[in-house]
């Protein structure tokens, strides 16, 4: 096939349309669009639009170069400043009301207020972790906030004034776990008593009052409290007094049952009825008291079809009349009587077949494509792009090359082509594109 130079409106011929595009001093990408949506002479002549610079002015008259530029000038969001101008503030208003103060979270011991504790540990050259890590075992704000120390540096002392370089050294020495150690701390012991190897039930044990009681289910009962909960509570690092108040708030919300038998939560007075929560919240919605919500029976689920027999559930008789459960509902919200609803075999709807331009038929899109050597959503693309049926299964899957239409004759439509394999330009007909690509594919 000819080579097929580039023509202008005037007649004058290029080699290529990137050629013609500089000729006329346009990028080959600006043609390349212009040409989808303009003829050749006004794609050619019509000149590039210059963008000019979008100048602003505040309320004194100062000149801004962009909205952005003024935006950042008053210290505002660009989009915090349309949304204002867009519900009719006043330009004054919308560039010098600044946003919402930001809360103060906390302070140092120097009086210095911090957005968050992380950026009170960046201004002190404190790692967060670390900081949470000494608050945990103790220190003061003030010791929590130095910088950290040398790394053999003894900073753990016992009640002997022994130093020590960790936690687990202190622990190892006296002979007690680590866990046990901060446990019998956080239930409020001193440091001698939580390094003493003694078995706990010689240990006294103080609530944040500094009573001292024989064991937590004693300190449980004298507050009248769930020792479970309050366990959990110091478990999680807490201090002793805020797991006593919280056990107290979960004791004020237990659930009581109509004879007086007091529940920690919901979910065990239910189970003891044996009912789920669900049907619990469901009947005392409707009005039902508490006796008949917690002692009526749950509503049996069997169900019996047009002859009487007895099926287990709604889905067991469908399924032993070979319909599906959402075709039933269905055919019942229709207004389809039992027997009917039941026996009425289901109608399928004959599988779609697809047709490619000679009328051959395939089962699927998917097989259709393959048969042409392209994929399945490049096929689809193309169909819902409205490209004709032929080009679409014709014209190879070039990623790298844009195919773009150049002219239409008649039905017949011209498409722009680079070859990926000799780098030529050419305007093809899609069969002709197919036949040009397939003929490189099979040289190599």
């Amino acid at each position: 096939m000819l080579k097929i130079k580039f023509k202008d409106h005037l007649g004058n011929e290029y080699e290529t349309r990137a050629e013609m595009a500089r000729e006329y001093g346009l990028k080959p990408t600006t043609l390349e669009a212009r040409l989808k949506r303009m003829n050749i002479e006004k794609a050619l002549v019509t000149p590039v639009k210059e963008h000019c610079k979008g100048e602003c002015f505040d309320h004194l008259g100062n000149i801004y170069p962009s909205e952005n530029a003024m935006c950042k000038y008053y210290g505002i969001h660009p989009a915090t400043f349309r949304d204002r101008i867009k519900n009719g503030w006043p330009l004054e208003k919308a560039l010098s009301q600044q946003n919402y103060s930001v809360k103060i979270k906390c302070r140092d011991h120097l009086g210095n207020e911090f957005e968050s504790k992380e950026a009170m540990c960046r201004y002190h050259g404190v790692n967060a972790e670390t900081f949470r890590d000494r608050i945990k075992h103790g220190y003061s704000l003030e010791d929590a906030l130095c910088p950290k120390k040398i790394a053999d540096t003894n900073i753990y002392i016992d009640h002997l004034g022994n130093k020590f370089r960790s936690v687990k050294e202190m622990c190892n020495k006296y002979g007690v776990e680590v866990k046990t150690y901060q446990w019998r701390l956080r239930q409020g012991r001193s440091i001698k008593e939580a390094l003493s190897s003694e078995n706990n039930s010689c240990q006294k044990l103080r609530d944040h009052k500094g009573k001292e009681f024989k064991s937590l289910n004693a300190l449980c009962r004298y507050y009248n409290v769930e020792p479970t909960i309050v366990k959990r509570q110091l478990d999680k690092n807490i201090p002793i007094k805020e797991a006593i108040k919280h056990a107290k708030c979960v004791k004020e919300h237990c659930y009581k049952d109509h004879l007086g038998n007091i529940y920690p939560t919901l979910n065990k007075m239910c189970k003891a009825y044996g009912i789920t929560v669900g049907i619990y919240e469901s009947r005392i919605s409707r009005g039902v008291s508490l006796e008949d919500a917690l002692t009526r029976p749950k509503r049996s689920h069997k169900v019996h079809d047009h002859n009487g027999c007895e099926f287990a559930s709604l889905h067991a008789m469908c399924e032993h009349y070979g319909l599906g459960l959402e075709s039933y509902i269905r055919r019942r919200n229709l207004g389809w009587d039992l027997e009917d609803a039941l026996l009425t075999p289901v109608i399928h709807k004959e599988h779609k077949r697809y047709k490619d331009y000679k009328e051959k038929e395939y089962n699927s899109l998917k097989d259709m494509a393959n048969a042409y050597g392209i994929k399945a959503n490049v096929l689809s693309c193309r169909l819902r792009s409205n490209w004709p049926l032929k080009d679409a299964l014709l014209l190879p899957d070039i990623r790298q090359n844009k195919i773009v239409v150049a002219f239409k004759v008649e039905d017949e439509r011209y498409y722009f082509y680079k070859c990926s394999f000799c780098h030529e330009e050419h305007i093809y007909t899609a069969t002709e594109i197919n036949i040009h690509h397939h003929k490189h594919t099979q040289m190599r």
